[in-house]
């Protein structure tokens, strides 16, 4: 920077008149002081000058309509002379060429951004790529990986929007927008994707849960041992679903600021008085039906999904004993859907189809009460029909006593990957 300087100095017009280099600073000048400041107060101790002269330095300083000035500046060279991004990056102005005055990654991915607020989609890819190619940390890099793939994203451009998003460092914690396009990205692969049951696992009558099944026992599919996953067959009757499907006043599925869900499209409604209900469930899992959530019934009609997510709380040490977690699921299908509506659990490679009268079962905690992340699922979107289904949520406070305890239950610490 200070060889620039004094270069500028010596030859004020020859130096700013090369728009490259004018661009090159007033970008310089508007981004990179505040991480010199930082420098300049890491290796002098005289901090509270170092801000006096700051403060008053940045009233001097370009602002950000000076910058998207002088990008709107380049973009005027480049489709009057039909000049291409590489040949700017590299010095290059209508034949005229100047290696010393070429881009840096910084400028080149600044240059994508304002591309992307023109609406320049190829051109914005074209900076990104050879922001992408300067950088050599990977923080950079993701800085345009995650820049590029928010873009993709929104042009539907979801597998190729999903290698970007890979490319995250361990160490940076991903923002909501990033996790939001990752979960849709991720539901979109897996709902697309043709799954093939494990060949290990069996078909079998459940008789030994509770009494009752001895006399009754219940079909039962075995799916994961981890998390434990299993279908029962033919457990809920047309006659209640016809009943639940009339009684029922749907809503909705909305945020807290009373806005279309973005998580979420769906219609709800609780049944509290299910009674006969409860006791299959009882009958199915061996769990009391005890401070458990009520029935909540859940319309997904045309496109209606439900994005990727966990069904636990992850509740704080001191609400938890006191409010108790979710130990599991059961998610009862209404109806048949002609197309679409899977539910899928991409962790460990399974998508169960709505099938009316049957009901999947799963545990959402390890035997050790940690958070199994395994149990990570989404509702596919409705392609044709309705979806119409039936979840209960079991809590975990109740089953203290039916719940064993593994001997290798410290495997699992209670943290989120």
């Amino acid at each position: 920077m200070s060889i620039e300087h004094r270069e500028m100095k010596s030859e004020y017009e020859s130096y700013l008149g090369n728009p490259l280099n004018s661009f090159r600073l007033i970008h310089r000048l508007h981004t990179s002081w505040r991480k010199w400041y930082q420098y300049a107060i890491r290796i002098d101790n005289n901090a509270l000058v170092h801000i006096e002269n700051a403060r008053l330095m940045r009233k001097m300083l370009p602002t950000s309509s000076y910058l998207e000035h002088a990008c709107r500046g380049i973009h005027d060279l480049m489709s009057c002379y039909d000049l291409k991004p590489e040949e700017l990056a590299a010095g290059n102005l209508a034949g005229y060429s100047q290696p010393e005055t070429g881009l840096t990654a910084y400028d080149c991915l600044a240059l994508g951004e304002f591309s992307v607020q023109k609406r320049k989609d190829d051109l914005a890819e074209a900076w990104y790529n050879l922001s992408l190619n300067r950088f050599e940390n990977k923080f950079d890099k993701y800085r345009v990986h995650k820049a590029w793939a928010l873009l993709l994203a929104k042009n539907k451009q979801f597998t190729e929007a999903f290698h970007h998003f890979e490319n995250k460092p361990e160490e940076i914690v991903a923002s909501n927008e990033v996790i939001h396009f990752e979960e849709e990205l991720a539901t979109k692969q897996n709902c697309t994707a043709v799954v093939q049951k494990p060949s290990r696992l069996q078909c079998r009558y459940n008789s030994s849960t509770t009494p009752f099944t001895r006399i009754a026992p219940l079909k039962m599919e075995e799916l994961s041992l981890d998390p434990y996953m299993v279908v029962f067959h033919d457990v809920v009757y047309d006659t209640e679903i016809d009943g639940m499907l009339n009684s029922s006043n749907f809503g909705l599925s909305l945020t807290d600021s009373g806005q279309k869900s973005e998580v979420r499209t769906s219609k709800d409604s609780y049944i509290v008085d299910a009674k006969s209900l409860n006791e299959r469930v009882t009958d199915m899992t061996g769990f009391s039906m005890e401070m458990s959530d009520p029935f909540s019934l859940i319309n997904y009609g045309l496109g209606g999904h439900y994005m990727l997510h966990y069904d636990f709380h992850e509740y704080t040490n001191t609400t938890r004993p006191k409010q108790g977690d979710r130990i599991a699921t059961v998610l009862f299908y209404l109806g048949e859907v002609d197309s679409g509506g899977a539910t899928i659990f991409p962790k460990i490679n399974i998508a169960v189809t709505p099938k009316k009268g049957s009901a999947v079962f799963w545990y959402n905690l390890h035997n050790s009460g940690a958070m199994n992340l395994k149990s990570l699922h989404s509702a596919c979107p409705v392609i044709s029909g309705s979806k119409y289904v039936l979840t209960k949520w079991i809590n975990e406070l109740p089953q203290m006593f039916v719940t064993p305890c593994m001997k290798d239950s410290n495997l699992h610490l209670p943290q989120k990957e």
